[in-house]
């Protein structure tokens, strides 16, 4: 029985075996060239699949663009297979219209050839032209109605639009919630509120695509913040008489009411020093000519006066914690509070001032310099009608790769005794420091709070938002102060670079600090380079006269955007303004700020 079992099974696998032998088609069929494609439609670019099948076998397949006859491809044509097949398949990418021929050439001498004409590849862009049409401009409520143009040698099979200035047709920002479809009227409005830069994206069948950006700008909204930056570069260190002093500020003032700003960011104290009588802080040599020497008159009192009579908000601008150069120590007054730790009989409070890279700085990690710089705040708002305190990017210097052994390492070590000793678990020297920072802002934020809630304080830090996160410098958490309550009222990035930047490009670095500033008592004002329109520091300053402009226009368009900066008022001077080409870039500006 055994034996019978194994010879039924043998005599099954050796038919199974020529069962599953590759099929010979049947002998003396002429060749066959069949085409195969795998989408339907015109397309960008044609995926086509030639198989060849030949029952005497294949000796050879050749292809050639153009119509191409047997004699063609005696000595010419691209070989596409390998001999001694039956069967044989390819896969081409066709990128233009064109006939395409493919010759076989069977083992027993038989010839074939085969044209396929490709017509359908379109590989050629839509035709968009936009146009605005403005109604009821002179209404409480007008409207701009975009029409949109387009067309295409087949059809259009997509056509939207969004706010902003896009330029890549893969961007999903297209897909997105805020893309919109134009309907069959291909027509979308914009109204004053939604004013600024919009892109439309057309798409034909083949999947080519044509952006087009249109700008719509209407008058401002009043709540619309437009502030210039007047820093101690814009004064002199020899000093001034109270005569020459206002005139200096009425000058700068009158230039900001020209150029259309509503509110002066006047810096008070930039090197531990003051251009306000204080009762912690020297004189500064930007009023007096000497620091510590008292000019005989307010200049801030001044600035405020004068501000006021313009209708310009006016807020004082302090940098916490720089003092001076090394080179300019001996220059201190004695007044000064680094002079006084650093010179009386005690110790211990020698480490309030740290010298780092040629810079002396107050110690952030100090309690004696937080309780300072929140009383320099206090007794500017107890002497002065400000409209708002605002403190720039200097906070923690740039402490490099030895970051975690240098400047206030000695205080974190301490700090990590007393933890530990506590049974807790220390923070990173870099949290430690962003903490030491965050605490001395929610003071200051308080002691601003304590004066009214229409005080706003504002903090405006470095404009790379991967430089604030980093553990080298700033130690600033931008994130906490943006998202918590009890921090800041506002932030005003400085975004020095332009749209064509491939370090911090200007769109991209705005809709990040758009998803950094999440909360609703957290407005965002960004500050402006117009400074880099004069010096023109890359090619897209140098051959473009309107960069400023689109700027504004693109932050326009951003509901959580509600305002600008520009850095500084002397670049906004006919005295920088040398050319036909600066004015431009300034004209341009003007253009779209109505007075």
């Amino acid at each position: 029985m055994r034996r019978k079992l194994l010879l039924f099974f043998g005599l099954m696998l050796m038919l199974a075996t020529l069962l599953w032998q590759e099929p010979v088609p049947a002998a003396g069929e002429e060749p066959e060239i069949v085409f195969s494609f795998d989408r339907e439609g015109p397309a960008s670019v044609k995926k086509m699949t030639v198989t060849v099948r030949a029952s005497e076998g294949i000796e050879s397949i050749k292809y050639q663009t153009g119509v191409r006859y047997e004699s063609y491809f005696a000595k010419r044509g691209k070989v596409m297979a390998v001999n001694g097949l039956y069967e044989s398949s390819r896969t081409f990418t066709m990128k233009k219209n064109a006939a395409y021929t493919f010759y076989v050439l069977t083992k027993d001498g038989t010839e074939k050839v085969e044209t396929i004409e490709i017509t359908d590849i379109d590989r050629e862009a839509p035709h968009v032209v936009l146009t605005e049409e403005r109604v009821g401009e002179d209404s409480l409520q007008p409207v701009s109605f975009i029409t949109v143009e387009a067309t295409d040698n087949n059809e259009i099979a997509d056509l939207r639009y969004v706010a902003g200035a896009l330029t890549d047709p893969a961007d999903p920002l297209w897909d997105s919630a805020e893309a919109y479809e134009i309907g069959g009227s291909r027509v979308f409005t914009v109204a004053p509120k939604k004013a600024g830069t919009f892109s439309v994206r057309a798409l034909d069948p083949a999947g080519n695509a044509m952006i087009r950006t249109i700008t719509v700008v209407y008058e401002l909204p009043p709540e619309e913040k437009r502030a210039v930056w007047i820093t101690y570069l814009e004064l002199s260190d020899e000093g001034y008489t109270e005569e020459a002093f206002r005139e200096r500020v009425r000058k700068m003032f009158d230039s900001a009411l020209a150029n259309r700003m509503n509110t002066v960011i006047f810096q008070v104290r930039p090197f531990s020093d003051a251009l306000y009588r204080s009762d912690y802080y020297p004189w500064s040599v930007y009023v007096s000519g000497t620091q510590g020497v008292d000019p005989g008159f307010d200049p801030f009192a001044i600035a405020v006066e004068e501000a006021h009579a313009r209708g310009l908000a006016i807020e004082a601008y302090l940098n916490p914690y720089r003092i001076c150069r090394k080179t300019d120590f001996k220059k201190l007054a004695e007044n000064s509070p680094a002079y006084q730790w650093l010179h009386d009989d005690n110790e211990d409070n020698d480490r309030n001032v740290l010298l780092f890279n040629s810079m002396y700085y107050y110690n952030p990690a100090s309690r004696d310099v937080v309780d300072l710089i929140v009383a320099g705040v206090r007794e500017i708002l107890q002497k002065y009608d400000v409209d708002g305190v605002v403190f720039d990017d200097y906070f923690y210097p740039t402490l490099g790769k030895n970051y975690q052994k240098n400047f206030d390492a000695p205080e974190y070590e301490t700090y990590c005794m007393i933890e530990e000793a506590a049974g807790e678990e220390p923070l990173s020297i870099a949290d430690w420091r962003r903490q030491n920072i965050s605490g001395m802002v929610h003071q200051v934020w308080r002691t601003v709070h304590t004066y009214g809630n229409d005080i706003p304080f504002g903090i405006s830090p470095a404009g790379n938002l991967n430089n604030l996160r980093s553990d080298l410098q700033h130690y600033v958490d931008i994130d906490l102060w943006c998202n918590t309550p009890g921090y800041v009222d506002y932030v005003s990035p400085q975004q020095y670079w332009g749209f064509e930047s491939t370090a911090c490009a200007f769109i991209e670095n705005i809709e990040n600090w758009v998803a950094v500033v999440r909360s609703p008592d957290v407005k965002l004002y960004v500050t402006l380079p117009a400074h880099y329109a004069v010096t023109q520091p890359t090619k897209e300053w140098k051959e473009n006269h309107d960069v400023l402009m689109r700027m504004v226009t693109y932050l326009r368009a951003i509901d959580k955007v509600d305002g600008f900066y520009l850095f500084r008022q002397d670049f906004l001077d006919d005295v920088y303004l040398t050319t036909d080409a600066l004015h431009e870039e300034l004209n341009n500006l003007l253009s779209i700020l109505v007075e």
